[in-house]
């Protein structure tokens, strides 16, 4: 230990100076109160659900801090801080252009962001890289990469500190800081992570995460070791290697089963999925068991899993509908959607009629559905033999449209959820966003509710596995323990 002590020379100096941009902070409050308030499609919900006297002391907690800041981040981590009162999902206040944090492109003035210089850690990174390979015991600390960035990551203080060794990012130098995050479990300390334009990442990651000896999960990032080499270790780079994954894929994993690994429901994704699901057919309608990994998959477009559910499907689907708020501020973003590519002339037409429908009945809630239905049963004209068993691998990381996938899924008769609870960001959907007017921040929130409240709440719930997989069964071995359970039946 006192060789290491030695190379590093313990000369690790974070080297900053203070954020120097200041804001009005109650005054972004009330302007996010107010359109919050008048705006969100459930708002009302949680003024019946928590009353009105836990919203106003939540308010006046929050307030007393919004007086007291001035720093425009600060004031956002409060804001988002007092606004997740009322759910955790679809519901955000983000900074209004992450690219006027760019050091070379920030100016001086009232209502601009500046922020200094990426931080630098003063380092030996020679006798770092020396000290590196003897270290004995698997840990955060070591040298590590993600194919654009080679990272140090060296404790300092209370905090695990993240600084470049090397970057195909040209904006990147050797030295500077990419990301810390608190040592201790359990801490109010914030994580810090910065983009590839020096911007600061205006979100919160989940807890940094070693997997096995060789990987890391940090800032939705995962990390291969470089130094020390503790080996390699199959399980975890096949485990790995699918969760990594930046694309769909289908492939058999033994001669009973086959693995669908889907990253994301985004818009991107429906032509690749809808060809993946194309060119593997056979393989599906000739393989007993599937395994669909969502893990991690935090939703984006229903039309994404279309293809999938003839796959899944055993008898009527029942999907409920949801009605739209209407507001002058919601159906002016019909304004923006119109002109977005992709729509037919039709489609076009129909999204102004819609549009027309919300500005004729304003201040209510309105059912865009011209049958007037609640709920939509969808009847498949094909039942297909196989998959016979089709097991969904869940997590904290799935929401949205994730879980609206789930819920469809689980209706029939050969799904079994498999993993831990959904993060519950359902019942309240279609977002909107709109500038504050200072135009330091954006405000997300959502412009429809579900038909499935109160009886059937997801938000803050989330959906429940019907096998419960515990810790005590290591992610890697997640797809092992669901193989064993299917060839057992």
């Amino acid at each position: 230990m006192n060789k290491i002590k030695i190379l590093i020379g313990l000369a690790l100096i974070i080297s900053t100076t203070g954020y120097g941009q200041n804001c009005n902070c109650m005054e972004e409050y009330r302007w996010a109160k107010k359109t919050f308030e008048e705006n969100d499609a459930g708002y009302s919900y949680y003024v019946e659900k928590y009353g009105k006297q836990a919203i106003d002391f939540n308010n006046k907690k929050w307030e007393k801090e919004f007086t007291k800041t001035k720093d425009v981040f600060q004031c956002q981590d409060y804001l988002n801080q007092w606004i997740k009162f009322y759910r955790k999902g679809h519901i955000a206040i983000a900074m209004n252009d992450q690219t006027a944090l760019r050091p070379s492109t920030a100016k001086k003035g009232n209502n601009v962001l500046v922020i200094p210089e990426i931080p630098t850690l003063k380092v030996d990174i020679d006798s770092f890289q020396i000290a590196a390979k003897l270290f004995k015991e698997p840990s955060f600390e070591g040298i590590w990469t993600n194919g654009t960035y080679e990272v140090g990551i060296q404790k300092v203080k209370d905090d695990y500190v993240g600084f470049v060794i090397t970057s195909k990012n040209e904006q990147w130098k050797a030295g500077q800081i990419k990301f810390s995050f608190p040592a201790a479990k359990n801490t109010a300390k914030k994580s810090t992570y910065y983009m590839g334009d020096h911007s600061l990442a205006g979100k919160e990651f989940d807890p940094c995460l070693l997997i096995g000896k060789t990987y890391l999960k940090a800032f939705d990032i995962y990390w291969k070791r470089v130094s020390p080499d503790f080996g390699t270790e199959p399980d975890i780079e096949n485990e790995v290697s699918i969760l990594s994954a930046t694309s769909p894929f289908i492939r058999k994993i033994d001669s009973l089963t086959a693995i669908f690994r889907i990253p994301s429901f985004e818009n991107n994704y429906i032509p690749i999925i809808d060809s993946i699901v194309k060119a593997n057919h056979n393989l599906l309608v000739t393989t007993k068991n599937l395994i669909i990994d969502i893990r991690g998959n935090g939703g984006g477009a229903d039309r994404c899993y279309d293809s999938i559910t003839p796959y899944l499907y055993t008898n009527p689907i029942r999907s409920m509908w949801v009605e739209f708020l209407s507001t002058p501020l919601n159906n002016a973003r019909y304004d923006w959607i119109i002109k977005l590519d992709g729509f037919s002339e039709k489609e076009r037409q129909n999204l102004k009629d819609m549009q027309n429908k919300l500005n004729a009945n304003i201040g209510k809630f309105v059912n865009l559905n011209e049958s007037k239905l609640t709920a939509v049963i969808d009847t498949l004209p094909v039942i297909y033999q196989n998959p016979q068993q089709v097991a969904i691998l869940i997590d904290a990381g799935n929401g949205s449209t994730a879980e609206q996938f789930l819920l469809m899924a689980k209706q029939s008769m050969k799904v079994k959820l498999f993993g831990q609870r959904t993060t519950g960001a359902l019942d309240f959907s279609n977002l909107n966003n709109v500038e504050s007017p200072s135009k330091n921040f954006k405000l997300f929130y959502t412009t429809s509710r579900s038909f499935r409240i109160p009886k059937m709440a997801i938000d803050d719930y989330g959906i429940q596995p019907d096998y419960f997989i515990d810790d005590s069964v290591p992610s890697y071995k997640w797809i092992d323990f669901v193989t064993e359970i299917m060839k057992a039946k």
